[in-house]
């Protein structure tokens, strides 16, 4: 099943906004985005979260709790954007009420329990509870104390590749050299980027924090 990001950028964009009286402008970054993507990977899959064809996404709850209008960024769609550096938390992957994941995009109308319906993207398509609940215990619990190097690295690499993406050009840290977005391709084959393979997750933070402040209250004792 063909990407519904991708195809919009290939196909719809223009006609979306004309139905919408809104300039195709509005896609501007949308598009650059994902026709970066396209570069790389024609079906997607290697950069994009999906589950059997549809789109995923992972997301903040402190941005989600902030917006007026509650929405899903762009960044909270790709494998690689794995922390919100504006609220210093590890992105959650599912609902924290039913444990659903997050796909988009999906019928608001008979979304939540019992069908009933939902009325913001703030709010869980299955349980219909708020995905931004408890945000405040949520956010600022991203200690870099508490992440090895390594995982610093992939975290920060997947940051940049999205920067990549967006400028078409790559920069290699202690390097002045600057390569096309095509070495991408090379850094995801070499295992530098947070794909599949990266499991840091808000709740081993937790773990590693509650571990952390055992032994600290051990050494006073």
């Amino acid at each position: 099943m063909d990407d519904i990001d991708l195809i919009f950028v290939r196909h719809y964009c223009r006609r979306v906004a004309a139905v919408c009286g809104v300039s195709h402008r509005v896609f501007d970054l949308h598009r650059r985005m994902f026709s970066g993507v396209l570069q790389l990977d024609r079906s997607g899959s290697k950069y994009l979260l999906s589950d059997q064809g549809r789109a995923r996404y992972r997301y903040c709850a402190g941005c989600l709790e902030e917006q007026r209008v509650k929405h899903f960024p762009v960044h909270w769609r790709f494998k690689a954007w794995r922390w919100c550096p504006t609220h210093m938390c590890m992105l959650d992957d599912t609902c924290p009420h039913c444990k659903s994941p997050v796909y988009l995009p999906g019928c608001m109308a008979s979304a939540g329990l019992n069908g009933a319906g939902i009325g913001t993207l703030g709010r869980c398509f299955s349980c219909g509870n708020r995905l931004y609940a408890n945000h405040a215990i949520r956010t600022r619990t991203l200690d870099w104390v508490l992440v090895a190097p390594w995982e610093r690295t992939l975290m920060l690499n997947g940051r940049a590749l999205l920067a990549a993406l967006y400028s078409r050009k790559v920069s290699i840290a202690g390097s002045d050299e600057v390569f096309s977005i095509a070495a991408v391709r090379r850094l995801e084959r070499q295992g530098i980027l947070p794909h599949d393979h990266f499991k840091l997750a808000a709740s081993e933070l937790a773990r590693r924090h509650s571990v952390l402040k055992a032994s600290a209250a051990a050494k006073r004792t």
